[in-house]
């Protein structure tokens, strides 16, 4: 359900902007959740800040960013033709 929303009079799959902006903001109200009803008992999580945020969307990104240029270069890339 979170996932496959749909509008049933259209019949339109939800854009995929939308989708990850739900997972974001899901992430970080869970986040909130544990840490009012934890409290101090969630201190390994202090490392989570900004920096460490934008190395793991970077480092997420660079990941996927690699793997797409790959797959292009093996898989979708049509062979040259020679004369």
């Amino acid at each position: 359900m979170f996932f496959n929303r749909t509008n049933k009079s259209q019949n339109k799959q939800p854009c995929t902007r939308c989708s990850i902006l739900r997972l974001y903001f899901s992430a970080i109200f869970l986040l909130v959740i544990i840490y009012v009803l934890f409290g101090e008992k969630v201190s390994y999580l202090s490392f989570v800040n900004k920096i460490t945020g934008v190395y793991i969307v970077f480092g997420f990104g660079g990941i996927v960013l690699l793997y797409r240029v790959i797959e292009w270069y093996f898989f979708l890339k049509e062979p040259r033709k020679s004369d």
